[in-house]
Parts: C-alpha cells; sequence; structure tokens
C-alpha cells in the first residue's frame, strides 16, 4: 500500500496543488496531513499574493484521510496541545495579552506574532474538528505513527527544536511502547527527509530508503511550502518496505491563485 504524507503548508496552495498533482501521479491509495496547513510569516515565505488558506483546506479536507493539526493551526484556532509535560499552560492562555503571554513563556513557547491573520476561522474550525495529536496506522503489518512534531512536544509549540540524539529517545520509546516500527512528522522543514534511530540522526536526503520492520525507526518529512528549506513530500510503501521523499523544486514568483 502506498501512503503519501504532506505537511508544513502554510498555505502555500500551488505547491499544495502540484503536491496532490504528483500523488496521484504516484498511485497513492491514502494520502495523511501531519499540520501547518496555515501559518504564514513573510519573513520566511515569499508566496504572499498566492497564499490560499481556504482552497488548501478545500483540497486537504477533500483528499486526506486525516488530518493532525500543527502548532501553527492550533494557535489560530485558540486550542491548546492535548500532551504536552513541558511548559504549563493556562486554560485562558489565547485571551491573555501578548505582552503576558511573552513574560510567561519566557522565549519557551512560540508566540506566533509574524503570522498573518485567518479570515475563514469557522471554515478551518469544521475541518480540524475534535483533533487527535497522533494516529497509529497499520498497513502489510507496518505499524506507523504519525504526527506533527516528536513527544514530549508532539504539536511542536516549543522554540526549542530537536537537534541531539538523546532529543528523539523519549519519541523513540513511545513508538516502542506502541509496537511502531516507524514514526513520521513534520514540522522541522528538513532539506529532505530526515532518518533518526536510537544511535544516530541521519543527514536529510531525497531519496529511496528501506524500512527495515524490525529497528524502530522515526522519519521527518520534508514541508510542502516553498520556503527557506527544499520543499517536497514523502511516500511511504508497506507493501515494499520503502520510504521515499520527492522534492517539489517548484519555481518561485508564480502565481495563478489569488
Amino acid at each position: 500500500m502506498k501512503i503519501g504524507i504532506i505537511t508544513d503548508i502554510h498555505e502555500d496552495a500551488e505547491r499544495l496543488f502540484k503536491t496532490m498533482q504528483e500523488l496521484e501521479k504516484r498511485n497513492c491509495n491514502d494520502v495523511y496531513c501531519l499540520g501547518d496547513i496555515s501559518g504564514f510569516d513573510e519573513r520566511f515565505y515569499s508566496y504572499k499574493y498566492s497564499r490560499n488558506l481556504t482552497y488548501c483546506l478545500d483540497i486537504i479536507s477533500s483528499n486526506c484521510r486525516a488530518i493532525i493539526p500543527g502548532n501553527h493551526d492550533l494557535n489560530h484556532l485558540k486550542k491548546l496541545p492535548h500532551y504536552n509535560n513541558v511548559f504549563f499552560f493556562p486554560d485562558n492562555w489565547y485571551y491573555l495579552p501578548f505582552n503576558k503571554r511573552k513574560e510567561l513563556s519566557n522565549g519557551l513557547i512560540w508566540l506566533y506574532e509574524h503570522d498573518l491573520p485567518v479570515k475563514n476561522i469557522s471554515f478551518f474550525q469544521e475541518i480540524i474538528g475534535d483533533y487527535k495529536d497522533n494516529i497509529i496506522i497499520e498497513n502489510d503489518g507496518i505499524r506507523i505513527m504519525l504526527s506533527h512534531s516528536i513527544f514530549p512536544d508532539v504539536s511542536g509549540f516549543l522554540t526549542k527544536k530537536p537537534v541531539k540524539i538523546n532529543d528523539y529517545h523519549h519519541h523513540l520509546d513511545v513508538l516502542k511502547k506502541e509496537n511502531c516500527q516507524i514514526g513520521i512528522s513534520g514540522h522541522l522543514h528538513p532539506n529532505g527527509l530526515l532518518r533518526i534511530d536510537y544511535n544516530k540522526i541521519h543527514n536529510p536526503k531525497y531519496s529511496e530508503m528501506e524500512i527495515n520492520p524490525s529497528q524502530t525507526m522515526h522519519y521527518v518529512s520534508p514541508c510542502v511550502a516553498d520556503g527557506i528549506q527544499d520543499n517536497g513530500f514523502t511516500i511511504i510503501d508497506t507493501a515494499n518496505l520503502s520510504i521515499e521523499s520527492i522534492p517539489l523544486r517548484t519555481p518561485r514568483f508564480h502565481s495563478y491563485l489569488s
């Protein structure tokens, strides 16, 4: 079975359209979205005049079997993460003045002050609904955990990103506990498919890799959005025990959606 993984769209309607075309060409049976559909920041993205969240939500809701919201999505929807053992969020977090949230977060939590506002919140809420911060799927005997980021910050609210192998051990332990051979997340925008085992963080690359069912492995998929990092999407083939990220290499500053 072929499973398409898309993540970190950040309202980039053009690249999402291209991604769905490519997934269809490659005969994916199912597609899953790992979040950050929203979250446009002019400092990182150049497609200001083609950003179209409503279009992205339409495409994703029509083509994806499940959606796991990312930290930008939860922020715009004023939802707190289900799981977080690092930072205590007051129940009224989103209704506190910005300066108060900045004081309480002390640089630990993203505050999203540069995100451009979302217009159609009601439609966004309808698409996301009662969300899960991770889901487990099983095909051809392979159990896969899908999430936006990794435990203990599985929804991606912390400003500190995992950069050392020990940062991933908690998540790998969760995978083993849930009898999952592999996990897949987004959030980090790597330049290719990032592969992590208990001993090493392997350099990200765009190539096909073999899945070893006897080894616990986590993968971080590249972003769909055309930003600072190389963008792309991921396909898991559980029948052939392979995983591959495909680069989009889409031209910048081209716009046909308004």
